[in-house]
């Protein structure tokens, strides 16, 4: 769950999830799960996706049933 001042300001974004560092391979399976705010975040990146599927491996990297709710404040 994301939520205060480390997300709030959209102009220094940053990830709530960060799923492997930048340009990696690997084998990473989410599933069933909820991400969400608490209360506004206009700087919350809420997953940052960075795993691939290592060659000859197909959707060994992927998210199934998951889900983003965020909080809107209009």
């Amino acid at each position: 769950m994301a939520g205060g001042s480390a997300f709030s300001d959209q102009n220094n974004s940053r990830a709530v999830i960060q799923a492997g560092a930048a340009n990696s391979q690997g084998i990473l399976k989410i599933s069933d799960t909820v991400f969400t705010t608490a209360g506004p975040a206009p700087g919350a990146i809420m997953i940052e996706w960075n795993v691939h599927d290592p060659p000859g491996h197909q959707a060994a990297a992927g998210m199934w049933d998951s889900h983003i709710r965020l909080v809107l404040i209009l």
